[in-house]
């Protein structure tokens, strides 16, 4: 079973890997790579946590956050009933959808992730510790964040390499390119082992705009009940 809710953390909870995006659609590149690294690091909890528009600006998701949940939970379903994932990771003894971010922009608060890992902090049990999952994209910009020395103190981050540092020497040359010299070494530290799907959410939604669920983007991207669920809903296509 798939919890949903503010803070789907159970009380049995030790070691909590956290994964923030816009999984507009969730495909395949959000699910698997966070599977492995939830494995990597030894985790007994997987927490997705979908991002909501910011009140402050005019972009972000293009489907509604309860359809974004919908799809989520299919992503996550359809892996979980495999068993085991295609490189061979089995999946995360526990997996929550959280809401927190959502229900604070519902209030008019913006979704910054120091904020609510605060919040997780106040909410949770001290004994439980957390991880941040990022990109290694997010990792070489992660020092323009909002207090990124306050974020890797209540939940060190976990990178996972992909397009475009999809090697770890890709990620070594941009990290020494963009972060503070002395940050370098433990960023290339921080990376798991995970599966590295080059998956273009534009041309993926393109394709479901025009209703080709039938496109390589689209079947190489997204598991069926993800796909099913659009096709039903009639998300993302030309109005």
């Amino acid at each position: 079973m798939i919890s949903v809710r503010r803070i789907p953390i159970s009380g049995g909870a030790k070691n909590v890997l956290l994964f923030g995006g816009t999984f507009d659609p969730p495909h395949r590149g959000h699910i698997e790579p966070a599977f492995a690294a939830c494995n990597a690091i030894g985790a007994d909890c997987l927490v997705y946590i979908p991002a909501a528009r910011s009140p402050h600006k005019q972009t972000g998701p293009t489907i509604p956050d309860a359809d974004r949940i919908t799809l989520l939970k299919a992503a996550i379903r359809d892996s979980l009933n495999q068993g085991v994932l295609p490189d061979g990771v089995p999946h995360p003894p526990e997996v929550g959808i959280a809401t927190i971010e959502i229900e604070a922009a519902q209030a008019g608060s913006p979704s910054y992730t120091i904020e609510t890992l605060r919040t997780l902090r106040k909410e949770v049990p001290p004994e439980i510790t957390f991880r941040l999952l990022i990109g290694a994209d997010q990792a070489v910009a992660f020092h323009r964040w909002r207090e990124p020395d306050e974020i890797a103190g209540l939940a060190e981050p976990v990178v996972m390499l992909r397009p475009p540092y999809a090697t770890p020497e890709s990620f070594r040359r941009a990290l020494e390119t963009e972060a503070p010299p002395e940050q370098c070494a433990v960023w290339l530290s921080r990376v798991v082992q995970t599966p590295i799907l080059d998956i273009n959410a534009t041309q993926l939604r393109e394709a479901l705009a025009e209703e080709n669920y039938e496109a390589a983007a689209v079947r190489d991207a997204l598991t069926p009940r993800v796909i099913e669920e659009i096709r039903k809903r009639r998300l993302y296509r030309k109005q």
